[in-house]
């Protein structure tokens, strides 16, 4: 409060919210952290600090996360993607989104929203794309193939399960291969390839 009613210390109100963020998020009262973190927003754009936007940004989806309100993380993780100037803040900033809109997808598909799952599913592929990673990029695939399958794109869906195995020959997953057999026979039996989804359960 001192701070505000003195010219020139913009840096220290941001430290502060920050730190009472901080506090209460260690408390667990996440309702009360993102106020604090939305007073660092405020704080950044008036000062137009691109750096503390980022910050902010960041740190209101990680919280948002942390409260389980995946759909507002993601739109937070997004506009930090966005603002991201350096290779390091765009690849944290992609690691979050995959975290967050695997756990949008999760909750729309529990409420059997697979149309919308599926266009969170291809957001998340993106994401993956870009770090290049095998393991993330071939659950991304996987991930995005179930839900086309579920969302009635069983034919798009076998060429999302096929990248999948094709990013499995470097790890040698048995189990993500068995995972991979068994969606690839849903996406079959969904087309009537009855055939080729018993060689695939047999597989």
């Amino acid at each position: 409060e001192t701070a505000k009613r003195r010219a020139g210390q913009v840096d220290v109100v941001y430290e502060n919210y920050e730190s009472l963020a901080k506090h209460f998020q260690e408390q667990n009262d996440h309702k009360t952290a993102i106020y604090f973190f939305e007073k660092c927003l405020e704080v950044a754009n008036m000062a137009v600090d691109a750096p503390g936007e980022i910050r902010s940004n960041c740190s209101l989806g990680l919280a948002h996360e942390k409260k389980g309100d995946f759909k507002t993380a993601v739109e937070f993780h997004e506009r930090h993607l966005e603002l991201a100037e350096t290779d390091a803040q765009r690849s944290e900033a992609d690691r979050n989104l995959i975290r967050a809109y695997v756990k949008h997808a999760e909750v729309l598909e529990k409420e059997g929203k697979f149309q919308e799952s599926t266009r969170v599913h291809e957001k998340r592929l993106k994401c993956a794309e870009r770090l290049d990673e095998d393991v993330s990029l071939g659950d991304a695939h996987y991930r995005l193939g179930r839900a086309l399958v579920k969302s009635g794109r069983p034919q798009e869906a076998i060429d999302h399960i096929d990248a999948f195995m094709a990013c499995l020959e470097t790890t040698r997953d048995l189990d993500g291969e068995r995972c991979a057999n068994a969606a690839l026979a849903e996406a079959y039996e969904a087309l009537d390839k009855t055939d080729a989804a018993l060689s695939a359960l047999q597989q």
